[in-house]
């Protein structure tokens, strides 16, 4: 150990560095030997990275261990204090991260710094591999403005502007029911099977923002001098001879053509490990993509965090890859084992495989952190999930049940069934276009208005409309109350030089409201069969006023109009209505 961490090898002395933390905390050799060396560190200035010393790395790496085995005796504190005022003018970075550990070794092991133990860097601080100028603890400056709120949280703006939407349009409804004279009740029904929904994509939307902050550019990444990485045990691990890697880019033109570089090496044992390093964390996703792509990725498991491993398809060898920040590691091999063992021996190196950690970002509304507890177990999210449904369709059934309904007239007399059964009958002796037929059960009549059959002639071409509309009613004697569900259909069709269309819509439920107008320019077919000059013929469908008859004659009797989705059986009354 001690002997890897005095070594002039960089490999040994990582060796050592890895040794050493993990010694007993009472080692006083340890402690001694990081100081002595920490003391001997040639001033030489770095040939890759200006303002910073050729020996930066193994410096952050012995303030590690040092902070790490917090030893704050007299004669440690000295000697980061000498070194401290020794490397101020050469590195100031570096000076830095000494003042850093200096009052690191000033606090208990409870409250000490953060430190990242691989990486040879501090907790919110840049390894001396990436050219940076120092910052502040926090490098990313919180952005606190709505706007930036917004940007950053489109769940949340879409959960703003969703019940915003809907009560513009809900608005522009209403209008046009309420200059038709029709009830609102319809839209206070869209409104109250939307709130739920809103209520919980807003809340939801709550409780996962977080503080914005601006991202670090361009993030972590190697040294890279004349298109090669200048510390290769940092990019391809030990064991991998440098001088075989050679331009990765040649090899897989349009794959890597965005990295700022790309190495390829190919050792003797028929394996091949590729690091490519590019300006963004995207731009390093998206040649992932590619690469996935292209050699036609098989058997694959794993995940974002821990990397992904499969079979590659033309060539049946073993591949692994991962993403760090903006760096891409692909390593291939005859066989999984030999993969993973590169990869496990690059992690297991100081700052390997260590992605620089974005600051966690606090909670915009701590408030509402509390709601997200129950939805951590699966269990409990499915039943929540359950009864939002369960919650939902009870509303649309009985909501819609409500919208439509029209109480009796006040003051009327309630008459027997079979009174108003032949009330209902006799609206055709009225004038009314409707007939009147017995349903399926005792209790039902089907009211079905006269079918509007329209024929004209527009552009060159014939067509032809037929609708038709029914209400099948139940007359329930025991509670007084005539259940309707409505039943419709459309069938229109066209033909000419081009060719013929046909189409055919049916539904049945409940229609609120129903207004249609159309002015057809060309000429239609009479009643006669003839083909009438009426090029301005305007046709007209008003379901209001169709209906309207039925609905006061039952309602003067003494009965109920009631709506319902569906004509459901008893034990399913408590639901419909």
């Amino acid at each position: 150990m001690l002997a890897g961490l005095r070594s002039p090898d960089p490999a040994l002395q990582l060796v050592g560095h890895r040794l050493a933390l993990e010694a007993p905390p009472g080692d006083p050799e340890v402690t001694a030997t990081a100081i002595h060396l920490l003391e001997g560190l040639p001033m030489t200035a770095s040939s890759e990275v200006p303002g910073r010393i050729a020996a930066c790395l193994r410096a952050e790496r012995l303030l590690v261990l040092l902070l790490e085995r917090q030893d704050g005796g007299p004669d440690v504190r000295k000697g980061i204090a000498g070194f401290r005022h020794r490397v101020a003018r050469h590195d100031p970075w570096l000076a830095e991260c000494a003042a850093k550990a200096l009052a690191g070794l000033g606090r208990t092991a409870t409250d000490a710094p953060p430190i990242r133990h691989r990486s040879g860097a501090f907790s919110h601080e840049p390894p001396c591999t990436i050219p940076r100028s120092p910052s502040a603890d926090d490098p990313r400056p919180a952005m606190t403005s709505p706007a930036d709120i917004l940007r950053t949280h489109s769940d949340l703006a879409v959960a703003l502007a969703l019940p915003l939407g809907l009560s513009i349009a809900l608005g522009l409804v209403g209008l046009v029911l309420r200059a038709a004279g029709a009830s609102l009740r319809p839209v206070l029904l869209i409104a109250i099977l939307t709130a739920p929904l809103c209520g919980a994509f807003l809340v939801a939307g709550l409780v996962r923002a977080r503080v914005p902050s601006a991202p670090i550019t361009p993030g972590r990444g190697l040294v890279v001098a004349d298109g090669r990485f200048a510390q290769p045990e940092l990019a391809f691990g030990i064991g991998v001879d440098a001088s075989q890697a050679r331009d990765a880019r040649p090899v897989f033109p349009g794959l890597l053509d965005a990295a700022e570089a790309a190495q390829l090496a190919i050792p003797d044992t028929g394996e091949s490990v590729l690091v490519a390093q590019f300006s963004t964390t995207d731009a390093a996703k998206a040649a992932a993509g590619q690469y996935w792509t292209l050699f036609r990725a098989q058997d694959t498991s794993g995940s974002a965090a821990a990397g992904w491993r499969g079979r590659r398809g033309p060539q049946g060898d073993r591949f692994e890859m991962r993403l760090t920040g903006r760096i891409l590691r692909v390593w291939t091999a005859p066989d999984a084992a030999t993969c993973a063992a590169r990869r496990a021996a690059l992690e297991s190196m100081p700052g390997g495989l260590d992605e620089e950690p974005s600051p966690a970002s606090p909670a915009l509304f701590p408030a509402l952190q509390p709601l997200a507890r129950p939805f951590r177990n699966p269990v409990t999210r499915a039943l929540l999930a359950s009864a939002l449904v369960g919650l939902q369709v009870v509303l649309f059934f009985r909501g819609a049940t409500w919208a439509g309904s029209t109480p009796a007239a006040a003051g009327t007399i309630h008459i027997p069934a079979d009174e108003l059964r032949r009330r209902i009958e006799d609206l055709r002796m009225t004038g009314v276009p409707l007939r009147v037929t017995p349903g399926r059960r005792d209790a039902e009549l089907v009211v079905e208005w006269d079918p509007s059959d329209v024929r004209w002639i527009d552009h060159a071409r014939i067509h032809a409309r037929r609708r038709t509309f029914r209400t099948r009613l139940e007359i329930d004697a025991r509670q007084g109350v005539v259940r309707a569900t409505d039943e419709f259909a459309t069938w229109e069709a066209s033909a000419g030089p081009d060719g013929v269309r046909s189409e055919w819509k049916v539904g049945r439920g409940i229609v609120f409201f129903q207004e249609q107008r159309e002015q057809v320019l060309g000429f239609r077919w009479g009643p006669d069969g003839r083909l009438e000059p009426d090029p301005n013929h305007a046709m007209r469908f008003s379901l209001r006023e169709l209906r309207s008859p039925v609905i006061a004659t039952v309602t003067a009797a003494g009965w109920d109009w009631r709506p319902v989705v569906w004509l459901a059986p008893g034990w399913l009354r408590w639901l419909t209505g």
